[in-house]
């Protein structure tokens, strides 16, 4: 889970100019108030959508992963598993 997580955050917002650590954390509260894998997938095509928007972005990396590390194990818990979230992240880097 911790490699997923460290990908979700390297591979979303490496080398960017708009600081983006609020949207990300907003996204691991959304993540984690969700209580189902439904809301959870929507939840990871907004994350694809924020980090193909903001290609250019930046923010406080440590923040970041934590926020990352988060929103992966809530996603996990709501029954999105680790595959998916590999997936999910293969989806961010096309484009």
């Amino acid at each position: 889970m911790w490699r997923a997580a460290l990908l979700l955050a390297g591979l979303t917002f490496a080398g960017c100019s708009t600081d983006v650590t609020k949207d990300m954390e907003q996204l691991r509260d959304r993540m984690c108030a969700c209580t189902d894998a439904t809301c959870a997938r929507v939840v990871l095509g907004d994350l694809v959508t924020l980090a193909r928007s903001t290609r250019n972005a930046r923010g406080d990396e440590d923040k970041t992963q934590a926020a990352a590390r988060e929103l992966a194990k809530c996603a996990i818990k709501h029954g999105v598993s680790q595959s998916e979230l590999v997936e999910t992240m293969k989806k961010v880097g096309e484009d």
